[in-house]
């Protein structure tokens, strides 16, 4: 959670107080031992003023104004707006991503005392969201493109992060979220064991905090790329193994939602692997999703049959 302040919208307040009680600058300044250029800073939102300035201007004009500066405050729930782009992504909402964008620019451009660390995961965010779009796009010339930038948003931070020295690097939670877009952009650039070797470090290196959704969700995101990473390499025993990690890893951390995708890579898996339970886990799968009335059950039936010859009544 982070708090952007409004100096801009304070200053004129300010200014309407001091006017509405008839006084001058040059009056102010004079009883409260102020530089007219420093009250001017103020009141066009220039600056943001001290704790002291702003108790004597309180005792001056009479009024609150350490509630009315509490006012020009707006909490930024970057958390939010994460889940929002990857859902998104998750449903390829390019028009969703793009409004999000001028959202996050718009909160940079207006907002006149963000701190340090806030502007640059705003803008990592924004660069996240780009990366995504052309992600999502495909393309051997937006995939290239799409690389790129999220590499130069690690580089914000992580001033010498590159692909090669990725492990040697501790990172947060957005900067996670950044490396596991990578790891997808590289698979889907075939570059597959690269994602692969990326999946693997982030799983561990990502803390195990119940308490922590989000940590939990990216987890989850890991897992089941790993899975999906290896079904595509055709390496169905790790493809398995990493099915089941995620199956008992959503289960313990009540994550339901996104059981039906492990036990589908489950069943596949074990359909190559000549295991009989195989019929058991996609019909899981399905029933998961009609439990929910999620239509992808249809797809997956119809997937299944075109793709592997698997018939699931």
């Amino acid at each position: 959670m982070f708090y952007t302040f409004n100096s801009s919208e304070f200053g004129k307040k300010l200014r309407i107080i001091r006017k509405k009680q008839k006084l001058t600058q040059n009056f102010v300044c004079q009883k409260l031992s102020m530089s007219i250029d420093g009250l001017g800073k103020i009141e066009n939102g220039k600056v943001m003023p001290r704790f002291d300035t702003l108790v004597k201007m309180s005792q001056f004009y009479r009024i609150n104004l350490i509630k009315l500066m509490s006012d020009s405050f707006k909490m930024l729930d970057l958390e939010k707006y994460y889940a929002t782009a990857q859902e998104c992504i998750n449903c390829e909402n390019i028009d969703e991503l793009d409004r999000l964008i001028l959202e996050i620019k718009n909160i940079i451009s207006t907002g006149k005392n963000l701190d340090l660390i806030l502007f640059d995961e705003l803008t990592q965010f924004i660069l996240f969201c780009e990366s995504s779009l052309l992600f999502i796009k495909n393309g051997a010339i937006n995939l290239s493109k799409a690389k790129n930038i999220a590499i130069d948003a690690l580089k914000i931070t992580i001033h010498n992060f590159n692909l090669f020295n990725f492990h040697e690097f501790n990172y947060s939670l957005f900067e996670i979220r950044l490396l596991h877009l990578l790891a997808l952009i590289e698979r889907r650039n075939e570059n597959y064991y690269t994602a692969i070797d990326i999946l693997h470090h982030l799983q561990k290196i990502m803390p195990l905090d119940k308490d922590n959704i989000a940590f939990i969700q990216l987890m989850n995101q890991v897992l089941f790329s790993l899975a999906y990473s290896y079904s595509i390499i055709e390496d169905h025993k790790n493809c398995l193994y990493y099915a089941n990690i995620g199956i008992d890893y959503s289960i313990a951390n009540n994550r339901l939602n996104e059981l039906h995708l492990f036990y589908y890579r489950k069943g596949i898996a074990e359909f190559h692997l000549n295991n009989d339970q195989y019929i058991h886990s996609l019909r899981t799968s399905i029933a998961l999703l009609e439990a929910v009335k999620n239509p992808l059950s249809d797809t997956y039936r119809t997937v299944s049959y075109e793709k592997y010859g698997i018939q699931i009544i």
